[in-house]
């Protein structure tokens, strides 16, 4: 539970202090999906990975956003849209700021927990 509550306020303190794609909106989004995921329950497969697969996810998708559309990144050609080969920049970059984080040493009992080897 402590490398669970460690997790969510490092993904939180990730998110830059944009107008939009910020913590507080990721918190709704997350609201959101734990609300849907509970109204579903009997669809959803008892293996843990699944519901904080969807649950993660809706915590990190904007994670590290710039604060400015895709397309603004592309046509300035800021860095991330020279990594990421002008394709959905904002969103793979939220996706590896995340994984990566995930895959720290320092989530491993949870992730062990989630995802058993």
């Amino acid at each position: 539970l402590d490398e669970l509550n460690h997790l969510v306020r490092t993904v939180a303190a990730l998110y830059r202090p944009n107008a939009f794609h910020n913590f507080e909106h990721a918190s709704h989004v997350t609201m959101a999906v734990v609300k849907l995921l509970s109204r579903v329950g009997q669809g959803v497969p008892s293996d843990p990975l699944i519901p904080f697969a969807c649950v993660f996810s809706a915590m990190v998708h904007d994670v590290d956003h710039p604060g400015v559309p895709n397309h603004t990144l592309v046509h300035e050609n800021a860095p991330l849209a020279q990594v990421y080969q002008s394709r959905s920049v904002a969103e793979q970059n939220s996706f590896d700021v995340a994984w990566n984080l995930f895959l720290e040493s320092r989530f491993d009992h949870l992730r062990h927990a989630v995802c058993p080897p």
